[in-house]
Parts: C-alpha cells; structure tokens; sequence
C-alpha cells in the first residue's frame, strides 16, 4: 500500500508521465513561450521527483515512468538536445537516483546507462555536468563500473568517434569563455574519470589502472593536465591532485616490478631495455625477440600501415586485461581474421574523416546561418530605422502645415491691420485738414 501510494499521488504521477509522452519525439518549438512550457513541465517534474513522497516516487517508476524519461532521452532532435529541457530530463533521473527505490530501478535497467551516456552528445554544459555526475555515481556501486565502461564505449559508436574517451578528453579541453561553467565542468570531469580509476575494476588491478590511463594519455591527455593547473581552483586542483597521486603510485608499483626506481613510458629504448633485462635470463625472452623480430616485418610503407600497428596495439592489450589463466595458444589459438579487423579500422577510420567533414559542413552551415541572422537583424534595425524617420518626417510635415496655415492666417490679419492703418491715417490727414481750416477761418474773421 506504501508503494502504491494514495490517489493524489497516482494521478498526480500519471499526469507528469503523459505529459512527458506527449512531447517525446515532437521536435523542439520555435516560440519562445512553448519553450518556456515545456521547459517548465520538466522542471516541474525534477522537483516533484525530488520533494514529493515516496509513494509518488514509487507510483511514477511503477508506471512506467522511468521508460518514458529514456524514450524522451532516445528520441529529442537536435535542438532539443541543445536546450534547457534535456537539463531537466536529466535532473530528473539524477533526482530518482537519489531515492532509494528509484535507484535501484535505474541501476536495473537494461539499457538506461548507454542512454544517460548519450547526452554527453550535447555543447549544453549543464547537461554534460549532471550527465558526468551521474557516471561517477554509478561506478561507486557494485556493477556499475563495468556499466559506465560500457555505456562510454556505447557513445563512442553513437558519437561516431574514434575511441571511447574522446569526448571526455575534449570535454576537460573545452573552451566556454564562462570561468564558473568551465572549471565545474572540468571538475566534475576530472571526479568522473578519478572514479573511473579507482573503483571496479581499477580499486585493485594495476594493469587495467595503467591501461585506462594511458587511454587518456595517448588522446592527448597530458597537455590538457598542464593546462587545466592554469585555473588554480581548489576543488579542480584537488581532483588533479588525486589523479596525480594515483598515477605516481602505480608508476612506483610497475618499476618495483622490475627493479628500477622509475621507467620512462614516454621512450620506447628506455621501455625495451627494462623489459630486455628483466626477461633476458627466463623462458620468455625468446618470445620477446621473436614479438620485436615479426614487428620488424611489418611494412613500413602501403595501404593500412597505421592500422595494422593498432592491431597489434590492441591484442597485446586484450592479452594483458585477459589474463585468466595459462592459455596453450597452439591448441586453442586466437581466432582472429586480420584482413577483417584491419579493413574494419579502414573504414573506422574513415567514418570519422567523414564525421569530420560533416563537423566541417555544419560549422559553415551555421556560419552562414550567424551571418543571415546578423543580415535579419540588420534588416529589421534598418526597416525600424526608416519607420522612425518616416513618423518624424509625417510629425515634421504636420507641424510644417500647422506653420504655413498659422502664416496665412497672420497675413490676413496683417491685410486687415494694414487696411485699418490706412483707413486711419486718412482719417487723421481729414482730421488735420480740417483743424486746420477751422483755424485759418478763425484767425481770418478775427482780422
């Protein structure tokens, strides 16, 4: 009955679950208070899932509502991909995370691990942040390492990219030009792949340790190091304390394994001479010479060149994480068919010239589309511009009218008074004639 939750709770939950139904695969609205709406919608439901009982928690996983949160995740288009809505998705299954219920569902789910990786496919930094938290989170418990692993290799193949961490990598070397954005994300990068290497299998495998790490360290990853101690934040600075710490200490450990204080993994001489001497006097250095004697038949010029190195890269990688057990490799050999796997990373390769001419393309796409929107707005400054002038124009050419009727009406009044002082003056000239003939007749009788 707990579980269930009251009345209120159910109808409550299934109302967020439809609405959340309705806008799964809608693609993302151009006006601005739709936007709001459904940005609010997935908000209301972050807080819900976050405040409300346990039984409306319980009640909205129990409908299915976590499926609903992933099916929206699988299919939002890229705009929505890119806005504030796909934050709070996220908030959302990082809110049923931490509700003990909720938890366990989503750790249980089949596919909702690849699915959260997903959304690391996206330049919004919120949602990259909630997304890295929540991977970090998941590989403290048990299973979830081995899951994470997984899901970042699922992104790989998603994001089309050339290994697994790449996003990664490039996340930590991502540029926002907003100093708050960039060291919380970069922080909780650096807390997600310290998680990465110290819990599952990392907590007591050496090899799998220097393994994942030289995975960052050959996409570039030390530069991106040196620059990330150029924030000076403390909470960043603390977490590449952490790793450095980890890496130092496993370095301690492979030299104590073969007698040196340090190997230099940045020198191939330096690499072989360690191994030459901890193998020269046992059963395996045969084998070491006959691996350095076959590399030197690999041809150094043709088709596949590359390939065929990261071939063997990645088998002597797998028979270093793969060790089970003696393998007698003459009665079960490794079934590997290497025309295959070298033309299949041919074509992974290029894939991602490809992706990266279609990052090309759609760089100039929205280039141009900057500059058409620049020309728009241009266009409606100036059109706001000539309506302006043309009402100053109309209220100059009223007022104008206003002045040239108010003159014609002065000039009448002018006419007017001109003919009064005419009139008058005549009146004053009879006025003086008269005067004086009233005098002359007067001083004439007088005589």
């Amino acid at each position: 009955k707990h579980l269930s939750g009251d009345d209120s709770d159910v109808d409550h939950s299934n109302q967020y679950i439809s609405d959340v139904k309705r806008l799964t695969g809608v693609p993302y609205p151009h006006d601005t208070q739709e936007q709001q709406s459904r940005t609010k919608l997935a908000d209301g439901l972050k807080t819900a899932l976050r405040t409300q009982t346990q039984s409306f928690v319980s009640q909205f996983v129990q409908s299915n509502g976590l499926d609903c949160l992933l099916e929206f995740l699988q299919q939002m288009d890229h705009n929505t991909r890119q806005s504030a809505i796909h934050t709070a998705i996220i908030g959302c299954i990082k809110a049923l995370l931490n509700n003990t219920y909720g938890r366990g569902r989503v750790l249980s789910h089949v596919s909702a691990t690849n699915i959260i990786a997903q959304s690391l496919y996206t330049d919004n930094v919120k949602t990259k942040v909630a997304v890295y938290e929540i991977l970090g989170a998941v590989c403290l418990v048990p299973g979830g390492h081995k899951n994470v692993l997984k899901a970042m290799t699922h992104l790989q193949h998603f994001a089309s990219e050339r290994t697994r961490l790449q996003t990664v990598v490039l996340d930590l070397d991502r540029s926002t030009g907003i100093y708050r954005d960039e060291v919380n994300l970069k922080t909780t990068v650096m807390s997600f792949l310290n998680a990465l290497l110290c819990c599952g299998s990392g907590e007591d495998n050496l090899e799998f340790r220097v393994h994942l790490r030289y995975e960052f360290l050959m996409l570039g990853f030390q530069p991106v190091f040196v620059k990330l101690r150029e924030q000076s934040n403390p909470a960043l600075d603390r977490h590449l304390d952490f790793f450095e710490l980890m890496r130092r200490d496993d370095e301690r450990q492979l030299s104590s394994r073969f007698g040196v204080p340090h190997i230099d993994t940045s020198s191939a001489s330096a690499m072989l001479d360690v191994l030459r001497r901890k193998l020269a006097h046992s059963a395996s250095y045969p084998h070491l010479l006959s691996l350095m004697h076959h590399c030197l038949l690999i041809p150094v010029e043709g088709d596949y060149l590359a390939h065929r190195w990261k071939l063997v890269d990645h088998v002597v990688q797998q028979v270093v994480l793969q060790q089970r057990g003696p393998v007698d490799l003459d009665l079960e050999p490794l079934k590997i068919n290497v025309e295959d796997i070298v033309h299949h990373l041919f074509r992974e390769e290029e894939m991602e010239k490809l992706r990266a001419e279609a990052e090309e393309l759609k760089k100039t796409r929205d280039e141009i589309q900057s500059k058409f929107a620049k020309k728009e707005r241009e266009c409606e400054v100036r059109t706001q511009e000539k309506e302006d002038v043309k009402k100053a124009l109309n209220k100059i050419m009223t007022k104008l009218e206003k002045e040239q009727k108010e003159l014609r009406e002065y000039k009448i009044h002018e006419k007017e008074l001109n003919a009064s002082v005419t009139e008058l003056r005549a009146k004053v000239l009879l006025l003086q004639i008269l005067t004086y003939r009233t005098e002359w007749l007067s001083a004439f009788y007088t005589a």
